[in-house]
Order: C-alpha cells, then structure tokens, then sequence
C-alpha cells in the first residue's frame, strides 16, 4: 500500500508540474519594448529567458520576458514579482512549506520532513538558505548562539 500510495503522489506531483508549467506559461510577463528599471531609467526587453523555480509539486521552468537597463547595468524580469520569484529559487508556497519545516529543527530533517510529506526534494543547504530571510520570524534554534556552529543543522 504504501508503495503504490508513492507512485501515486509522484504521479500527480508531476501532473501538477506540467500543469503549472503551462499555466504560467500563458503570460512570460512581456511588458512592451521598455519597463522601468526601478532606478529611474527604462530597460529594454531583450529576450524571454528560462528559470527553474521550486515550487510544491516540483521544479518548474518559468520563460520570463527578460529586460536590461544600460544606464545601470541591470536585469529584470517584470513577471517574476507578480509570481512571488524575483530573486527567489522558490515559490512562495515552497518557501512557507520550507520555513514551517525548519522552524521544526536541523535543517537536513527539514529537508527529510518535506521529502517524507510532500515529495520535495531539498538539500539541507537549500532548506537552510531558503529559511534564511524568514529567520527573523522565528524564535531561534535551541543549541545555538554565539560561539556555537550550525553546520551540524
């Protein structure tokens, strides 16, 4: 039983890859030939670009509209914010799943619990360098402090 309950769940985990997939596929966040770069400038759209985002059911491949600024030198890609990716390898969803998981303890169980109840697969660095911007939300690790190290989390 259990089994046939994990191909299931991989099953459907892939379904719902290549459901998203398509889905965001339907606006790669083109705005027009030239957006605000966020500095006062306008960049310039130059290409759609590929970027593979963890998100719950599994890694997706977003083809974002890419735009560069001259005046300071500067990428973006505009549709990323309104997804909740911009300077993210993971989606909200993941990251909210991941920050729950190591709230709970070292970061490789972290990663273990998330594997064992979604079918996510993070290492231990992910799991810690996603939960990173959420740190201060969370009450810290018994066990470390100063003068202790997490590499054993």
């Amino acid at each position: 039983m259990e089994a046939a309950g994990a191909v299931i769940r991989a099953g459907m985990l892939q379904a719902g890859c290549g459901m998203l997939a398509r889905l965001l596929a339907a606006d790669p966040g083109y705005r027009g030939p030239r957006v605000p770069c966020g500095q006062g400038h306008e960049a310039e759209f130059v290409s759609c670009r590929d970027k593979v985002t963890g998100t719950v059911p599994g890694p997706v491949t977003l083809t974002r509209a890419w735009y560069h600024c001259a005046a300071c030198g500067h990428g973006l890609a505009p549709g990323d914010a309104g997804l909740g990716v911009a300077g993210q390898a993971m989606s909200p969803g993941l990251r909210a799943m991941n920050d729950q998981a190591a709230a709970a303890g070292p970061f490789a169980k972290a990663a273990r619990l998330l594997e064992n109840l979604a079918g996510v697969r993070l290492t231990a660095k992910r799991a810690e360098r996603a939960a990173e911007p959420a740190a201060p939300q969370r009450p810290p690790r018994s066990g470390t402090g100063p003068g202790r190290s997490r590499a054993a989390s």
